[in-house]
C-alpha cells in the first residue's frame, strides 16, 4: 500500500485499525488465529528512497551469493611437480606418465619417430606428414598432441582438422574427457582442470564462472574449448583453445580475442586421417583437399607467422592425399615418412604358401586358425627367416608373433594390406562381374585333369604373358566346337590353389 509517497510493509499478522488512511484488515471473529508472539502489530512506513535503498541493498547480497557460489575458490597444488616438468619437456614422457593403460605394448620404432616430429612441431614449429599403419594408435599420438601442446603452454591455439567435421568432433569429446576425468593429468595441470571439473560436464555453467572474484571465459562447446584464463604460474595452458573442423569446412580467417586484449591465431594445425575412402578415390576430391592442407591450413596464423602443422595419414589409394602429401619431390615442405608394417618379407614363402591353404580352408570349415598356428610353431625358424616387421608387440591372443600377424592379414585381404598395413597401395583392378558356384558347375566336362575325351580332334594352347609370370590354358575341341580343358596353370609353378598377379 501507498500513501503520500511513503511505502508500508505490513507484517502479514493481524492488528487493530488506526487512522492512517490505509485500508486495514481486523479481525472479524473470535475464531480468527491469535496472534504470532513477537509479530509488528502496526505497519512499518519508510520513505521512497530508503526503501530504494533496501532494494539495491538486498540485489547486492543475492549477487554476492550468486558470485560465491560461481567461483571455483582455491587451486589445489601440484601433487608431483617432478613429473610434471618432465612431462612439459617431453612429448613421449607426457604420453606414458599420463595415459597408461593407452599403449600396453612396446611403442615401435615408428612411434618414437612420430613422438620426435610431434615434439619438434609443437615446441619448434616445422611442417610433418607421417604415415604409419592403420591400428598403429594415430589417432590418439593426435589427441595426445593436443593436450601436450595446450597443458604445456606451447600452443595457445590449436586447430584439430578431421577428414570430415563429424570424425573432429569424435576426437575434441575423447580431449574433454581425458581433461574431465583424468585423474593424473587433475594431479599434476590444477591449474586447467580444476575449472573444468567444477562445470560438471554442463556450458551452461561456464558464462558465469569466476576465480578470485574474476571471470575464467571458460567455454565448453561440441566444436569449441577454452581453458579458464587462470594468470598464475601453475597454469601454463590460461586461456588456450581448440577448434575443430572438417578439413573442407570452414577454416580459413579463424582468430579470438583473449580476456588481456590481445587477438590470438591458430598455432599449430593437427590433420588426423584427413581423407575418407570415398575422397582418396576421387582424383578430383583430392587434389581440392591438397590445395586445402597446402594453402588453408599453411596460412592459418596469418601471412606473415609459421604454424606448425602435423599430418598422421595411412595411404588407401595410389595417387590419393596422404601419397601425394608424402612425396618429398611434390611437398618437400613436409617431409613425409613412410613406415610399414612388413619392412622386409620371409625368403621361405612356399611354407607360407602351404599356411595360407590351411589357414583358409580351416577359417572356412571349422571358423578357427589352430592347426594353421600349429603347423607355424612347427616351422616358425624356417618361416621367420628374412622377415622383419616394425612393431614386433603387435599380434593377437590366438598368434605367436608379429610376423605371424601381418601375414595373417595379409593373407586375408592381399589389397588392404598392402594400402592400410604397407601404405603401399597395388593397382586398382577393374571390377569384374563375380562368378557364382553354380555358373562353374554348369561348366565342369566331368573328365580328369590331362584326359582328353575321345571325340575331340583338335587340342589348342594359349599363354597369357605378363611381366613377370605366363598364365596357360590347354583346350580339347570337338567337330561341334565344344571345348574341354585338360590343362592350366602358370610359369613359374606357384603350388597353391589361390594367388594374384602381385603375390606371385
Amino acid at each position: 500500500a501507498k500513501t503520500a509517497g511513503n511505502v508500508c510493509l505490513f507484517s502479514g499478522a493481524p492488528y487493530q485499525a488506526q487512522d492512517t488512511g490505509v485500508t486495514k484488515s481486523t479481525p472479524t471473529s473470535s475464531t480468527s488465529p491469535a496472534t504470532p508472539q513477537g509479530a509488528n502489530m502496526e505497519p512499518v512506513f519508510m520513505d521512497a528512497q530508503t526503501y530504494s535503498r533496501e532494494l539495491e541493498q538486498a540485489r547486492a547480497r543475492r549477487a554476492a551469493t550468486t558470485a560465491a557460489g560461481q567461483d571455483i575458490g582455491k587451486l589445489p597444488s601440484v601433487k608431483d611437480p617432478v613429473r610434471r616438468q618432465e612431462a612439459i619437456e617431453s612429448y613421449a614422457v607426457f604420453c606414458q606418465q599420463y595415459f597408461p593403460t593407452s599403449y600396453t605394448l612396446p611403442w615401435s620404432d615408428y612411434h618414437k619417430s612420430a613422438a620426435e616430429k610431434i615434439q619438434r612441431a609443437v615446441s619448434t614449429g616445422g611442417m610433418f606428414c607421417f604415415a604409419m599403419p592403420r591400428g598403429s594408435g594415430k589417432t590418439t599420438l593426435c589427441e595426445w598432441a593436443v593436450l601436450w601442446a595446450i597443458l604445456s603452454g606451447r600452443s595457445p591455439y590449436v586447430v584439430l582438422i578431421g577428414a570430415s567435421e563429424a570424425a573432429a568432433e569424435r576426437r575434441l569429446r575423447n580431449i574433454k574427457s581425458q581433461l574431465q576425468h583424468n585423474e593424473l593429468l587433475h594431479q599434476d595441470y590444477p591449474g586447467e582442470t580444476w575449472p573444468i571439473r567444477a562445470l560438471e560436464n554442463s556450458a551452461r555453467k561456464a558464462e558465469g564462472q569466476r576465480y578470485k572474484g574474476r571471470n575464467t571465459h571458460i567455454e565448453w562447446k561440441a566444436k569449441q574449448i577454452t581453458l579458464g584464463w587462470i594468470p598464475e604460474e601453475v597454469a601454463l595452458g590460461s586461456g588456450a583453445r581448440v577448434d575443430v573442423s572438417g578439413l573442407t569446412g570452414e577454416i580459413r580467417g579463424l582468430n579470438y580475442t583473449r580476456p588481456d586484449g590481445v587477438i590470438q591465431r591458430p598455432t599449430l594445425a593437427i590433420c588426423d586421417d584427413p581423407q575418407t575412402r570415398e575422397s582418396a578415390k576421387s582424383p578430383s576430391q583430392s587434389e581440392t583437399r591438397e590445395r586445402i592442407v597446402a594453402g588453408d591450413i599453411a596460412y592459418l596464423a596469418g601471412p606473415q607467422q609459421p604454424i606448425s602443422i602435423v599430418i598422421p595419414c595411412t595411404v588407401i589409394y595410389e595417387g590419393d592425399l596422404a601419397h601425394n602429401l608424402l612425396d618429398r619431390e611434390k611437398h618437400p615442405e613436409f617431409q613425409g615418412e613412410v613406415s610399414s608394417m612388413v619392412e622386409t618379407f620371409p625368403t621361405s614363402m612356399e611354407l607360407w604358401d602351404k599356411y595360407a591353404d590351411l589357414y583358409q580352408s580351416e577359417l572356412r570349415e571349422q571358423g578357427t586358425t589352430q592347426a594353421a598356428t600349429e603347423f607355424y610353431i612347427e616351422h616358425r625358424e624356417a618361416m621367420d627367416e628374412g622377415g622383419k616387421v616394425s612393431w614386433p608387440a603387435r599380434y593377437r591372443e590366438d598368434e605367436v608373433s608379429g610376423i605371424q600377424h601381418a601375414m595373417n592379414l595379409k593373407i586375408r585381404d592381399e589389397q588392404a594390406f598392402f594400402a592400410e598395413c604397407q601404405n603401399q597401395p597395388l593397382a586398382e583392378v577393374a571390377d569384374l562381374a563375380p562368378i557364382t558356384s553354380d555358373q562353374v558347375a554348369l561348366h565342369q566336362s566331368g573328365y580328369k585333369r590331362h584326359e582328353v575325351p575321345s571325340q575331340c580332334q583338335v587340342i589348342t594352347s594359349m599363354i597369357d604373358v605378363q611381366g613377370s609370370l605366363l598364365y596357360y590354358v590347354t583346350t580339347a575341341w570337338d567337330v561341334n566346337y565344344s571345348g574341354y580343358v585338360i590343362d592350366y596353370g602358370t610359369w613359374p609353378e606357384q603350388g597353391r590353389r589361390y594367388f594374384t598377379l602381385s603375390s606371385a
